[in-house]
């Protein structure tokens, strides 16, 4: 946990809020430090951009992408290798997924879960022994939460961001580690993505880096033995 890395990003990358169109270079930064080899599912994959760019990564054969929205759906089809149209509480959606795949990617995606754990879990089962789980989740430590509550009494939902309304769990680093190790997921890397200014200040200490991320990125492997 204290090895919290910084990833950099572009301002311009920094203030992008369209989930649904926009590759995550810094979370594909990440994902390429790992050395994901293989296939790849990209649960949530929106528009299937993310995972367009995963699919340009050194060893990664196919990604499949699994996405709720329709619309979506269509978009990413001319993205991704396969795209599976669904719910992750449908037991269908599962049916049609691969087995054995070297890395599954849940990118801003375990938040809006009724049961994020149990989602995990069975999503870790489709690993390679020694494949990848990469997440990120948005980081309710961020100091602009924690401001509004201490100085204003206030946690007001937005239509995007850390307090997203749609959102029905939420996340510090810590917990969201807890959450991924209780998957039966071994930890191995945890990163927070910050512009200029922020990855400046976050060169002091782990501590302030918790407080200037809007997101936590997080690496976990399936035990080989």
């Amino acid at each position: 946990m204290e090895d919290l890395r910084i990833i950099k990003v572009p301002v311009s990358a920094a203030r992008d809020h369209d989930y649904f169109a926009r590759p995550r270079e810094p979370l594909v930064t990440f994902a390429a430090q790992q050395s994901i080899q293989g296939e790849v599912i990209d649960f949530g994959c929106a528009s299937g951009l993310l995972g367009a760019r995963l699919r340009q990564l050194p060893g990664i054969s196919r990604v499949t992408g699994v996405e709720l929205d329709g619309a979506s759906v269509e978009a990413a089809r001319s993205n991704l290798d396969c795209v599976i149209h669904g719910s992750l509480t449908d037991d269908q959606t599962w049916e049609q997924l691969p087995l054995k795949v070297g890395a599954i990617v849940f990118a801003d995606v375990l938040e809006h879960l009724e049961f994020p754990g149990t989602v995990l879990a069975r999503a870790a089962k489709l690993l390679n022994a020694g494949g990848w789980a990469i997440i990120s989740v948005p980081n309710v430590n961020h100091y602009r939460v924690v401001a509004s509550l201490v100085l204003r009494g206030e946690w007001e939902y937005t239509d995007f961001g850390v307090l997203d309304r749609t959102h029905l769990r939420f996340y510090t680093t810590k917990s969201a580690v807890r959450l991924v190790t209780d998957a039966d997921l071994v930890l191995r890397d945890t990163a927070v993505p910050l512009a200029p200014r922020s990855a400046t200040l976050g060169r002091f200490s782990h501590t302030s880096r918790r407080f200037l991320a809007s997101q936590t990125f997080i690496a976990a492997q399936r035990p080989s033995g």
